[in-house]
């Protein structure tokens, strides 16, 4: 799961993932997708210490596009807090709808 949150208007886009390398494509289509409907461009992006986002396509991604990347500490998710917040909030509805037909 791919959880992303802007910081000045709290907004949440969530991209639910099979494979964690569906990362990179997924981020493009978001980083094109965010440009063209709020018309402003990504400038800093916070990231766990995961490394889906510490690939060599990732950071030459960051270079090309000027993206400053910030990274929480490791286990840490006080950091993160309202996306860590928002991830266990999205997992326990989807524990609840595949409970619920039998899954």
């Amino acid at each position: 799961m791919l959880t992303v949150k802007d910081d000045y208007s709290r907004k949440f886009w969530v991209y639910f993932l099979r494979p964690e390398n569906e990362t990179f494509p997924m981020f493009k289509k978001f980083k094109g997708h965010v440009e063209k409907h709020i018309w402003r461009k990504i400038k800093k992006l916070r990231i766990d210490s995961g490394l889906e986002f510490c690939g060599s396509d990732f950071i030459e991604f960051y270079a090309i596009h000027g993206i400053a990347r910030h990274k929480t500490l490791l286990r840490k998710p006080q950091q993160n807090g309202v996306t860590e917040h928002i991830n266990w909030t999205i997992l326990g509805r989807a524990h609840c709808i595949l409970s619920n037909v039998n899954l």
